[in-house]
């Protein structure tokens, strides 16, 4: 006996598509909105911003019939170069534009947004690489220790209380929710720091730094990172300018889209507390080194 199937009705079936796309997924992109940027609005040109650096004065004793003596510091600099320039370009021929289902052009702008983004804030974790100030192992989970030095250091530094941050990988938060300081009931609560690092919110009663969570965090090497904990002003970027054009190209018949950026970055050195225009340090920066 013969039957209609599947098969012998293959003409009939139709193959039908969604009018929904499965993106890829995206990193979170934070660590450029966490650093100091209030000089962007200053680099309208050239490639160079200097920033003069005023140091702290010495206070003296003075006896009596005696003249003060006059202090003059030898201050310093510090340079920020914006020349990291970079671009995302794609180009849609007009056949496809007309006949497909979805605006591709528009979807692939909307990327290429994202991968500037992400190229951006790839280049700003990695400087955690060259900090002085540096905690744990890489390789290593991270300890309660390691934290607890790190923020001694910016505290002996006079780093603001405001405005710090811990900027760690997936594999490093999953290292502290092992800690009894992270899981323990005598540490975790409603709004306690247990239930803070859950949410990727240290507390700032701890720590004083929220934690934000990211792949893009520096990793040297397989199953190594380099996190932070850093004060907004351990770092620097300017962003001098983003563009998208987009062109028809005839001999193609393609609309072509390129996506740009052009930034500069660098660490910050800090003059120290002590008087008298001592060496400048990146002192309000911490390389917390864990797994990745």
């Amino acid at each position: 006996m013969a039957n209609v199937t599947t098969t012998t009705a293959a003409v009939f079936i139709p193959e039908l598509w969604s009018p929904d796309t499965i993106d890829a997924v995206e990193a979170n992109v934070v660590l450029g909105g966490l650093i100091n940027r209030r000089w962007e609005s200053q680099v309208t040109m050239g490639d160079i911003l200097r920033v003069s650096y005023i140091s702290n004065l010495t206070a003296t004793t003075k006896s009596a019939s005696t003249d003060v003596t006059l202090e003059a510091v030898t201050e310093s600099e510090e340079t920020l170069t914006v020349n990291t320039h970079q671009y995302v370009a794609f180009g849609v021929e007009d056949i496809v534009a007309t006949q497909s289902k979805h605006d591709l052009r528009s979807k692939y702008t909307t990327k290429a947004g994202y991968a500037l983004a992400s190229a951006f804030d790839t280049n700003l974790a990695a400087l955690a690489a060259s900090f002085d100030n540096t905690v744990g192992v890489l390789g290593i989970e991270v300890t309660y220790d390691n934290l607890v030095r790190a923020d001694q250091y910016l505290n002996d530094a006079n780093a603001p209380e405001g405005d710090r941050f811990l900027y760690i990988s997936p594999a490093t938060k999953g290292g502290l929710l092992k800690l009894d300081e992270f899981s323990n009931a005598d540490y975790v609560g409603p709004g306690g720091v247990g239930d803070a690092v859950r949410r990727a919110d240290i507390g700032k009663e701890i720590m004083g730094a929220r934690a934000y969570v990211s792949t893009i965090a520096h990793s040297p090497s397989n199953g190594q990172t380099n996190c932070w904990m850093a004060h907004k002003d351990g770092a620097a970027a300017v962003m001098q300018k983003t563009k998208t054009k987009s062109d028809f190209i005839l001999l193609s018949d393609l609309d072509a889209v390129v996506s740009t950026q052009l930034y500069g970055y660098t660490e910050v050195l800090i003059p120290p507390v002590t008087a008298g225009g001592g060496t400048a340090l990146d002192n309000h920066n911490v390389t917390v080194r864990g797994i990745g």
